[in-house]
């Protein structure tokens, strides 16, 4: 039972490459644009620390993601 999911799941990914599927970076730069402009790490609001809603391994996905793409 179990390999036959994996066998799903490694056909799902072969026709995603087989298609050249492109990561949607422009978009989502546009709706992390203002978590992005905060900092690397968080920001101070009223007197307390606020770490980024935005992780830093989704960070930096998306940044290999926008210099794979020659941008």
């Amino acid at each position: 039972m179990a390999s036959r999911a994996a066998a799903a799941a490694a056909k799902a990914v072969a026709k995603g490459v087989a298609e050249g599927y492109q990561y949607p970076w422009r978009e989502k730069l546009a709706k992390y644009k203002n978590e992005l402009a905060k900092g690397v790490w968080g920001y101070w609001e009223l007197g307390a620390w606020k770490p980024l809603a935005l992780s830093a391994r989704k960070r930096a996905r998306l940044r290999k993601e926008v210099l794979l793409a020659g941008e």
